[in-house]
């Protein structure tokens, strides 16, 4: 790495940060961005880690699971996103929403620590179109 005469730090081949990364302005990205998996099993509680920003719940073999899905820790006074992935059988939810079996749903916590649901709630679109 080096500083270049902005003060800037510039580094090749990558940077990896155990401990976290704050940026005091405007972050621009490249390329992709990439989240790291966090597994999580299918069952009547499904536990999310804290600074997971992509979690997959795994099949449980069972039908019936609750797959109610609680995060760990109240996320802080910022906003923070959660990419869900339900591979189980069963629908999942959090805070009232519905991540139907085998689908993929993002979230959005703000200051308010409840979680919502980006580009709507796919049971409210199902009950929207049966209505029309």
């Amino acid at each position: 790495f080096s500083v270049d005469a902005s003060g800037a730090l510039v580094a090749r081949g990558g940077v990896r940060s155990a401990g976290g990364a704050v940026f005091g302005g405007d972050l621009a990205v490249g390329g992709a961005v990439r989240l790291q998996r966090t597994e999580a099993k299918a069952g009547a509680r499904v536990a999310v880690p804290a600074g997971a920003s992509y979690v997959e719940i795994l099949e449980d073999g069972r039908r019936g699971s609750g797959n109610a899905m609680s995060v760990e820790g109240d996320g802080g006074p910022d906003a923070r996103q959660l990419v869900v992935r339900n591979s189980d059988g069963d629908a999942a939810t959090l805070d009232g929403h519905v991540v139907p079996a085998g689908s993929t749903r993002v979230f959005y916590q703000g200051g308010d620590r409840r979680w919502a649901a980006i580009g709507g709630d796919a049971a409210g679109a199902v009950a929207a179109a049966g209505a029309a």
